[in-house]
């Protein structure tokens, strides 16, 4: 870069955080800046330690000045000090400059602010969109990360469960299969743990100096995330659907893609919930699966006669509106079973299996659809 410069006479700019000592002599200006973009120095290298002097700053010694510097401002009312010296010294060099030449008042800076006003919602979502484009371009495993979970599952589960037949014993499968298809919400919840704590932590510094509101990261994270989320589970609900053998024509099939995406849009909620309050790992982890389990458990399939205030509780969960949806949808009236066993009882239609859940009057499909879309509005704004 130095030789670009003396060669070419053009002008370089590098960002770097604390170059080391012998390498700060080959820049010809320094710009340092602290918490919110603020300018606390700018000016020759060998002028930084008589600013942190001037400021009462104590000595460095013979260490790295700009590591020193970098400690230093790490204090606010340090960081304070270098701003306020800065913006004396650059308001006396513009009155000065000024009288020399004057220049219209469009063209001259404006005195240096206190504080950073947002970016307006359009230019702050195209930036974040355009850095998540980059991000994900960069990495893309983190695209893995938000596909790995779901995909896997269905690889997994597949070859267990297909084919289903109409035996009583497939019945048995079939809600067993229903029922592991609710556990998805813990998948979301991975997904988030695997994306979010470090969307979050740039999200919260770049937000405390003021560049940007809630607002337009909230909208951006979640335009990727259905994105990546709905490809998901339209791939996995046709694997699902037709390798194993479940009902297969257009509202089944729609239902089993909503259901998926309603229940990974979840977890992910309930991670966000829980990764915004809660700055470990780890103790979210454990928090969420003891909440997904309980969940699931108690969404129908498994545990149908609870007490009344446990039914009570259990409507503000999204997962029993996708076990209703999937039941009425993968037990239809129309739907055959053979009596094979020897046993006297036999559920012979889709009608019978749904009693024996207690589900023949749980609304209808469209109507659990709309609940479970209001769960995913109303979660995701908590």
């Amino acid at each position: 870069l130095r030789t670009l410069v003396l060669r070419r006479g053009q002008a370089t700019a590098a960002t770097i955080h604390q170059p080391r000592s012998d390498l700060l002599p080959s820049f010809d200006k320094v710009l340092l800046l602290g918490p919110g973009g603020r300018v606390l120095f700018e000016g020759a290298p060998r002028d930084v330690q008589r600013s942190l002097a001037a400021c009462g700053s104590p000595s460095p010694g013979r260490g790295n000045i700009l590591d020193f510097a970098m400690d230093l401002i790490a204090d606010p009312s340090w960081a304070a000090k270098l701003h306020g010296q800065w913006s004396t010294r650059a308001e006396a060099e513009g009155r000065n400059s000024t009288a020399r030449q004057p220049t219209p008042s469009s063209a001259r800076c404006s005195a240096p602010c206190s504080s950073l006003t947002p970016c307006p919602w359009p230019t702050a979502m195209q930036v974040l969109m355009s850095r998540s484009f980059l991000n994900f371009r960069r990495q893309p495993s983190m695209i893995w990360a938000r596909c790995a979970q779901v995909l896997l599952w269905a690889v997994v589960v597949v070859p267990v469960y297909a084919p289903l037949g109409n035996s009583q014993a497939s019945i048995t499968s079939r809600i067993g299969l229903l029922h592991q298809t609710l556990g998805i919400l813990f998948a979301g919840t991975l997904n988030n743990l695997a994306v979010f704590p470090l969307e979050r932590d740039v999200f919260l510094r770049e937000t405390r100096d003021g560049l940007y509101s809630t607002a337009p990261f909230f909208l951006v994270y979640c335009m990727f995330e259905l994105t990546i989320e709905g490809v998901v589970a339209l791939i996995t609900s046709v694997i699902m659907v037709q390798s194993c053998g479940l009902e297969s024509s257009v509202q089944p099939q729609v239902t089993f893609v909503a259901v998926l995406l309603a229940s990974i849009f979840n977890g992910e909620s309930v991670g966000i919930i829980f990764n915004s309050v809660v700055m470990s790992a780890g103790f979210s982890v454990n928090m969420i699966n003891a909440l997904c389990c309980v969940v699931q458990l108690t969404a129908g399939f498994m545990a149908n006669s609870m007490p009344a205030p446990l039914m009570v509780v259990n409507h503000i969960s999204p997962q029993m509106y996708a076990c209703r949806a999937l039941a009425l949808t993968q037990f239809p009236p129309d739907l055959e079973f053979e009596c094979d066993g020897p046993s006297p009882i036999c559920l012979r239609t889709g009608t019978d299996v749904l009693d024996m859940l207690s589900m023949k009057d749980v609304g209808s499909v469209m109507g659990n659809i709309q609940m479970l879309v209001v769960s995913c509005v109303v979660y995701r704004a908590l």
